[in-house]
C-alpha cells in the first residue's frame, strides 16, 4: 500500500487525480480534495442510497453523461492507514469486474466496510493486551492457517467475541498464552479457559521485548500487514480487520515501539492429570478463579514446538 500512498501524495499540492492504473478496468482515481485524500469512481449505474461514517465522507451525483460518480474523502487524518486499506480493497476486488455491476458492488462493499468506521475508538491498547494479540495472530498465521485452511482458521477465533477459549474448531480449542522467555509460570485468567469436555491445546507464544529494530523484529503494525498480504480471500481480509476492530486495534504508529523478537511457540495437550482447575470442583460460592501454572511441570505434556513451521498435530 506505499505505492497507494505516493499516489495520493502525487496530488496533493495540485489538487489533482490520477487513474489508480491503465489495468484497472474500472475508472478510479484518487488524490486531493479540498486537503483530504480521495478516492473516486466514475461508471454507468443507478444512484442508490449511501450514508458516510464519522471518518468517511461519501458523496454521489450523477453527471451530464449519466455516469455516477462516487466520492471517499477522509475526515480524520489519524485514520488514514485504515483509510488506505479501504481504498486498496475496494481497488483489488473490483479488478475484471463488469463494469455495470461495478457502482452496486463498490457501494455494498463500503456498508461492510463502513460498520469498522463506524464505532469510534476508545483508546489505545495497553502493552500486556499489544502481546496476547500478537500471540494469537502468530498462532492463526503459522498455525491455524496452514493446518485448517485460511476460512475455517479464521472463523476459529474466537479471542475478539471475549469468548472463554481463544481457538475453536472441530471440537478442538485452543488457548494462547504470550510470555517473555525465561518464565517459570504462566497465568490462566479464569477456570473456563482450560476447562472443557473436549481435548484442548494450550500454547505459548514466547515473545521478547527488544529496543531495536532488528531485522526480524516484529510490531503489531507491521505483523498485521503480514498476515493481511498472507490471506488471499479479500473478504476474508475483511473479516480479519472486522475481528481486529472488536479487540480495539487500529493502526497507529504509537504501536510501532512495541517490538518483540518471537523466539518459538510450544503446544501442550490438556487432558488426563494435566493440571486445570475444573469448574464443577469448584467450593460452593467461589466463582471466579486465576491461577498460575508451573512451566516445568507441564513439560511431559508438550507435543509441538516450533518457529515458522507447518506441522499438523
Amino acid at each position: 500500500m506505499n505505492n497507494l500512498s505516493i499516489k495520493f501524495e502525487d496530488g496533493k499540492e495540485n489538487g489533482t487525480y490520477k487513474r489508480i492504473d491503465e489495468n484497472h478496468n474500472l475508472d478510479i482515481f484518487i488524490g486531493y480534495n479540498n486537503n483530504k485524500p480521495t478516492m473516486i469512481l466514475i461508471e454507468y449505474g443507478e444512484i442508490l442510497n449511501i450514508e458516510s461514517s464519522k471518518y468517511i465522507e461519501v458523496n454521489v451525483h450523477k453527471r451530464v453523461d449519466s455516469k455516477i460518480v462516487i466520492s471517499f474523502s477522509l475526515l480524520d487524518k489519524s485514520m488514514y492507514q485504515l483509510f488506505l486499506r479501504l481504498c486498496n480493497d475496494i481497488i483489488e476486488s473490483s479488478r475484471g469486474m463488469d463494469e455495470s455491476i461495478s457502482i452496486k458492488f463498490v457501494i455494498n462493499r463500503w456498508n461492510s466496510w463502513r460498520r469498522m468506521f463506524k464505532k469510534s475508538i476508545q483508546g489505545l491498547l495497553g502493552e500486556m493486551e499489544i502481546k496476547g494479540l500478537l500471540g494469537e495472530l502468530i498462532f492463526l498465521k503459522e498455525y491455524m492457517i496452514p493446518n485448517y485452511g485460511e476460512k475455517k482458521a479464521i472463523e476459529s477465533w474466537m479471542g475478539p467475541s471475549k469468548a472463554h477459549k481463544d481457538f475453536e474448531i472441530d471440537e478442538i480449542w485452543y488457548e494462547v498464552k504470550s510470555l517473555a522467555s525465561g518464565s517459570l509460570t504462566v497465568k490462566i485468567s479464569s477456570v473456563e479457559q482450560l476447562d472443557s469436555i473436549y481435548e484442548g491445546k494450550l500454547i505459548l507464544v514466547v515473545l521478547d521485548k527488544s529496543t531495536n529494530s532488528i531485522e526480524n523484529y516484529i510490531s503489531i503494525n507491521k505483523y498485521v500487514d503480514e498476515l493481511e498480504n498472507y490471506i488471499d480471500d479479500f473478504d476474508l481480509r475483511l473479516q480479519l480487520r472486522y475481528k481486529l476492530n472488536e479487540i480495539g486495534y487500529y493502526p497507529d504508529t504509537i504501536y510501532d515501539n512495541y517490538i518483540y523478537k518471537h523466539i518459538n511457540t510450544k503446544m501442550y495437550l490438556v487432558e488426563g492429570n494435566f493440571p486445570k482447575i475444573n469448574k464443577n470442583n469448584l467450593p460452593e460460592g467461589i466463582v471466579k478463579v486465576s491461577y498460575d501454572i508451573e512451566l516445568s511441570f507441564i513439560e511431559k505434556y508438550s507435543i509441538w514446538e516450533g518457529r515458522n513451521e507447518i506441522t499438523t498435530v
